[in-house]
């Protein structure tokens, strides 16, 4: 699969956090995902894209308030560097 819609803003100073948040999740190691920058008060980077489900029945919306628990997420911090670039 490629070509997982993303959506949302991303400041042209970020481009690079778009291209590898794109590639990670074209790359199936993530279902679904989002990712927020803010910057001296200033949100630089909301995206999110995928699906929320390991079915992929649901897609990801941008204000999702449950994040499902199981082996595919570690850690909030581990999505400020994507291990499938």
């Amino acid at each position: 699969m490629t070509g997982v819609a993303i959506h949302g803003t991303c400041d042209a100073r970020f481009s690079r956090v778009r291209e590898l948040f794109q590639r990670c999740l074209d790359s199936e190691s993530e279902i679904g995902a989002a990712v927020a920058f803010v910057l001296d008060g200033e949100s630089v980077v909301d995206l999110w894209g995928g699906h929320y489900d390991l079915e992929r029945t649901r897609e990801w919306e941008r204000k999702q308030t449950r994040v499902p628990v199981g082996r595919y997420n570690i850690g909030p911090l581990r999505r400020v560097r994507p291990s499938c670039a």
